[in-house]
């Protein structure tokens, strides 16, 4: 399971690079939260080392990483919310 997040994580990241900073290159906001997304990769990064360890990783993915991208989530999404309500 963990690959699949990390492989999602990949995506996202390239998803935000390649597409979405273009598309909303006039918005400085909304550009400053896509690059906020490494701060959640960081998180991911605290597994390195870890992954044969199961309490470890619930403990990494439970305090630091699910948090970090739901508060990225949550940003985003309000960023994002003019947008979708035009």
């Amino acid at each position: 399971m963990l690959a699949d997040i990390f492989t999602a994580f990949g995506q996202i990241e390239q998803t935000n690079e390649r597409s979405l900073a273009h598309f909303f290159a006039d918005d400085v906001a909304l550009l400053n939260e896509l690059q906020r997304f490494s701060a959640v990769v960081e998180e991911a990064w605290k597994l390195d080392g870890k992954l044969h360890d199961p309490n470890a990783k619930q403990q990494i993915v439970e305090k630091y990483v699910a948090p970090a991208f739901e508060a990225w989530k949550v940003s985003m999404m309000q960023h994002l919310r003019p947008y979708v309500e035009q």
